[in-house]
């Protein structure tokens, strides 16, 4: 079961790990997931393995995907709460497949709207994919910049303008989706403060003694 103490910052000793943030980005986090390690390693591990299962797969594997989703809502309401959240408007960042693919995944949409239910907060999807790719967690290219995402704003979606966006993803690596999407949000909301929440921020364990 996870549990955590509180959000945590990225700040400039965590910030390598995520080379594409800046030291502009506001971004939080709720715990930490291991690199390489399966979902045993940890309470964080077993929750985003289980949190990232394809809507293609099984009900069986579907059902423990609904209590992560449970487990993730209860924390961010009990961590973010009333004062962080309202006169937000929650950007989840988009699902590797487009709608209509059959591993289209509202699994960031779902954890928001349980999390934040019956509180004054704006949950979007402004920013879509154009087209299916592969997902991050599963893309060995290690290539992969904020200027290779084809993402686009959803203009259906644009009134009200959102003046305070939280852009929402279960992991940060790198950081590259989250620039990609913040990128295209500032060029669309000029003047919106932008910030970032992770369930998890990606780190590696030393390969030799304490170096890293």
């Amino acid at each position: 079961m996870i549990s955590y103490d509180r959000l945590q910052r990225i700040d400039e000793l965590t910030r390598r790990d995520h080379y594409y943030l800046d030291a502009d980005d506001e971004c939080y986090f709720l715990g930490e997931y291991t690199a390489r390690k399966g979902y045993q390693y940890s309470d964080t591990n077993n929750a985003i393995i289980t949190l990232k299962t394809p809507p293609s797969l099984p009900e069986n594997r579907q059902y423990h995907k609904r209590r992560a989703i449970a487990a993730y809502s209860n924390e961010l309401r009990r961590l973010v709460g009333r004062n962080g959240s309202e006169g937000w408007t929650f950007v989840p960042v988009p699902s590797s497949k487009i709608v209509g693919h059959p591993d289209y995944d509202a699994r960031l949409t779902l954890v928001l709207g349980r999390a934040f239910e019956g509180f004054t907060v704006d949950i979007r999807n402004l920013v879509k994919q154009r087209e299916n790719r592969v997902a991050a967690h599963k893309d060995d290219s290690k290539k992969r910049s904020p200027d290779n995402f084809e993402y686009e704003i959803d203009e259906s979606l644009t009134e009200p303008i959102p003046h305070r966006i939280t852009i929402f993803d279960d992991m940060v690596t790198t950081g590259a989706s989250y620039v990609a999407v913040k990128r295209i949000l500032q060029r669309r909301f000029a003047g919106a403060t932008i910030r970032g929440l992770f369930l998890s921020r990606c780190v590696h364990e030393a390969d030799f003694g304490f170096f890293r």
